[in-house]
């Protein structure tokens, strides 16, 4: 059995949810396309890496 594992490249928008799921959902159904099978996203994909940018 063959298992295909994939690591997602993301440039997040800062506190864009809205946007940065857009790109996410493009990604996942390239994934869904190439068939794979576990697809790994980055930490705080979602939200950017300097939340407290935006909330201070």
């Amino acid at each position: 059995m063959k298992f295909s594992v994939a690591l997602a490249q993301i440039s997040p928008t800062l506190g864009n949810l809205e946007k940065n799921l857009e790109k996410c959902e493009r990604i996942i159904q390239q994934a869904i396309r190439d068939r794979i099978n576990l697809l790994i996203f980055p930490e705080l994909t979602l939200t950017g890496y300097f939340i407290k940018d935006i909330v201070a």
